[in-house]
């Protein structure tokens, strides 16, 4: 798909974006705007330089997002942030228990920040489905307007939570994954599957029972990062039923996770599927899986005698 990049001149050019509503600033480096370059969106309206203006527009509105001039001497702020904003293809259809037709379209945010060990990124997003009112032309954009602002209102919003939440202690983030506000929870689990804290491995499990096929694959990826064996359970009990594709993503997840009841799974999978590609995804999981085990065992035992001799 052919896509029309905009690299905004916003690379520290000194514009200011809104008032701030609270301490926390993020502090923008860059922002770059994907769109597709179709002709049905043009029709829609949905062009680069008018998705330019509504992001600049909904930064403004939120009010927590700066581009801010360096100082005299070339200094930049602390911890710059980078945004990556993709608007997908807009489609039209139906919707499941809906009349009349949808406009349907998503926008996605990569979320760059830098810290004080990097880079850590994070994508938020969000999928509208506007109702057309009728059938013109007219119609037809007023309802793409709709979409494209609902949008980049709630992708924006959750990037500023999402930045938020990387400012947070894990004491703050754990009560935050109690919160009502579902954005907030999300992005409490983000930050902390991202720094490896086992306290988030039940939400992340809970968002394996999601209907977004995206939103389960993060949390797969999550619960990989942490490496625990709790979580092989779950994982089994979400590979019953799934399509060769996804199947294979659990199985390699399973085996970059471990543990004996992982290692005993794929080993059944490696014997006994009917889908002999999936056999041997299986088989490769489990042969790594065992291959890293072995690795860790013989690491752990070169220490012991290495701490026995200098007992000695």
């Amino acid at each position: 798909m052919m896509r029309t990049r905009i690299a905004l001149s916003l690379l520290l050019t000194g514009a200011l974006i809104g008032c701030s509503r609270r301490a926390t600033r993020h502090y923008v480096e860059r922002l770059e705007v994907l769109v597709p370059a179709l002709a049905e969106a043009d029709a829609l309206g949905i062009r680069p330089e008018r998705i330019q203006a509504m992001v600049s527009e909904e930064l403004k509105a939120n009010g927590h997002f700066e581009f801010p001039k360096p100082d005299k001497a070339g200094a930049k702020p602390g911890h710059p942030t980078k945004l990556e904003l993709e608007v997908a293809p807009i489609h039209e259809g139906t919707v499941d228990g809906r009349a009349g037709n949808y406009l349907v379209l998503e926008a996605s945010m990569l979320v760059k920040r830098r810290g004080e060990d990097g880079w850590s990124s994070y994508e938020v997003g969000e999928r509208v489905q506007e109702k057309i009112s009728g059938a013109s032309l007219e119609e037809r954009q007023a309802a793409a307007t709709r979409a494209i602002k609902a949008a980049l209102h709630e992708t924006i919003l959750m990037a500023d939570l999402q930045l938020d939440a990387v400012e947070k202690s894990d004491r703050e983030l754990i009560r935050d994954l109690n919160a009502i506000n579902p954005r907030l929870r999300d992005a409490a689990i983000r930050v902390l599957a991202d720094r490896k804290n086992p306290a988030v491995r039940g939400a992340l499990i809970e968002k394996l029972k999601g209907s977004d096929v995206d939103g389960v694959r993060r949390a797969i990826g999550g619960l990989v990062a942490l490496r625990d064996a709790q979580a092989v359970p779950a994982l089994i009990e979400l590979a019953r039923g799934k399509d060769p594709s996804f199947l294979r993503e659990i199985l390699f997840a399973l085996g970059a996770i471990g543990g004996e009841e992982a290692q005993a799974y794929l080993f059944t999978v490696s014997q006994g599927h009917d889908d002999s590609e999936i056999r041997q995804v299986a088989e490769q999981a489990l042969s790594e899986l065992q291959s890293r085990t072995a690795a860790g065992e013989q690491r752990r035992e070169s220490g012991k005698q290495h701490v026995q001799r200098s007992t000695k």
